[in-house]
């Protein structure tokens, strides 16, 4: 569904049943708005060490988005199960705009000690309300750890989610 530019009316113009249809079109694709929600692939699990936010996955982790002319802002959630294998260690996470992240230094989401046995569920939440109305924009899970090891579960039994929403 796409947005159809009407030319300008004057007094004594006909309004044909193309009109009509053109701005019932328009109607439908303002009440529409964009969503996506994705699966990542259930390809195992992920792990990092990095002490950087670093990309989940750029592919799996991933959603770009183009958003209407009524957009506010756009909505990102992430949930998965997570640990830090060492216990005195820490593990964050962030989403990232278009490569800007859009937490602080600690991310939008930590927690630690963690360990495998307690496999604690993450939700990652953002509402991002710096973009302009009609633009696209690529959103990424992004996560560091302090030391040891990070694992997301990425199996059939965890059912990572990932969405991307616009916000009216």
């Amino acid at each position: 569904m796409t947005w159809t530019q009407l030319d300008p009316f004057s007094t004594g113009d006909l309004l044909t049943a193309q009109h009509m249809n053109d701005i019932v079109g328009n109607l439908e694709f303002l009440a529409a708005g964009n969503y996506f929600v994705k699966l990542p692939a259930l390809a195992g699990n992920y792990t990092t060490t990095s002490t950087t936010f670093v990309d989940v996955d750029a592919t799996e982790w991933s959603q770009a988005i183009t958003t209407s002319v009524l957009a506010t802002g756009v909505r990102v959630t992430a949930q998965m199960n997570a640990y830090v294998s060492a216990n005195a260690n820490v593990i964050f996470f962030d989403i990232a705009r278009d490569g800007t992240r859009l937490g602080n230094s600690s991310g939008l989401a930590r927690n630690g000690p963690t360990v495998a046995s307690a496999l604690p569920p993450w939700h990652v939440a953002a509402l991002d309300t710096g973009i302009t109305p009609g633009s696209e924009h690529t959103y990424t899970l992004q996560w560091r750890v302090n030391g040891s090891t990070g694992n997301l579960q990425g199996g059939a039994a965890d059912r990572p989610l990932f969405t991307v929403e616009e916000v009216r």
